[in-house]
């Protein structure tokens, strides 16, 4: 890697990201080399990996900047009443100097859109940051993602948190901001259960126009929908029928594709009832049928594994 320092920029981070496999702290040196190449696309691609290695270095600039960045600020009660009352605690960010945090950090280490200017550079620096870390500066996941003021006008920071949670698989940290933020990305970090019962509440609280927007949303890689979510979808997909509007192809797709092996036999056998039912419309029957025989498929080659013989 060291010796591609003359090849383009494409090829450099390439190189440079080959370093992900087996990814350790003997990479540090040698990552922190590439945080100053001429190209930013490089420069990024090892900002990226150097926020995955705990305790490095780079980790370190950006708990220090965070320690500058952030207080906490109390507004004095104003009246007989507010004087009885505990004042108001908000927590203040002061942006991170331009220079200070582009020689380091960078967007795409995040994989979220940012704000423009000073507020994009607070939101840059939250989403660097192990979610561990922010204990010992005085504040809580749960606390921050309620959002910050810098210079009196709020900046929401729960991407930017979100981020940093799947990044380094916070579980404790994914349950704080699951609390205030229904985010699905975040609920595969939750025992199977847990996360079960999370997701059927959350599509049981979704309005009927935003169903087809959660169910696409809910389509992450390596997300298994257990009985109370399959159940949920069913029930959006029974209100879409009812209220005339079609069944969405994002909801039948959920269903055939991401639930879990064990909950399809039960699965299929509600979706055949369904498929008969008189009120869907010709273009609904058709996103059910694609689903049962999806489903179909996905059973016969998990019956066909799961009862293969190890050869002797």
């Amino acid at each position: 890697v060291e010796q591609t320092r003359k090849e383009k920029a494409p090829d450099r981070a390439r190189f440079v990201a080959a370093l992900e496999v087996g990814l350790g702290p003997r990479d540090e040196e040698l990552l922190e080399g590439f945080l100053r190449d001429r190209s930013k696309e490089v420069g990024r691609t090892a900002a990226g990996l150097l926020a995955r290695i705990e305790g490095s270095a780079y980790l370190a600039r950006a708990v220090e900047l965070a320690r500058t960045s952030f207080s906490w600020a109390e507004e004095p009660p104003t009246g007989l009443l507010g004087k009885l009352r505990a004042p108001k605690r908000s927590i203040v960010a002061i942006a991170p100097p331009e220079k200070e945090l582009a020689a380091d950090f960078h967007a795409d280490v995040a994989s979220i859109r940012v704000a423009e200017g000073p507020a994009g550079r607070v939101q840059r620096l939250v989403a660097v940051i192990p979610p561990t870390c922010w204990e010992e500066l005085g504040f809580s996941v749960r606390e921050l993602a309620a959002g910050v003021l810098l210079d009196d006008e709020p900046v929401p920071l729960a991407p930017a948190l979100t981020s940093a949670v799947l990044r380094w698989c916070d579980v404790d940290a994914a349950r704080e901001l699951l609390e205030e933020h229904s985010v699905p990305a975040l609920a595969l970090l939750l025992p199977s259960a847990t996360r079960d019962a999370f997701l059927a509440d959350a599509i049981r609280y979704t309005a009927l126009k935003q169903f087809p927007d959660m169910c696409h949303r809910l389509r992450q890689d390596g997300l298994r929908l257990g009985s109370g979510t399959t159940g949920a979808v069913l029930d959006g997909i029974r209100a879409c029928v009812n209220a005339k509007v079609g069944v969405h192809q994002a909801a039948t797709q959920l269903l055939a594709f991401s639930t879990d092996p064990q909950e399809i036999p039960e699965l299929l056998d509600r979706l055949t009832v369904l498929k008969e039912d008189p009120d869907l419309s010709h273009s609904s029957q058709s996103a059910v049928r694609d689903a049962v025989a999806a489903l179909t498929l996905r059973h016969s080659i998990h019956e066909s594994i799961a009862h293969t013989k190890e050869p002797r």
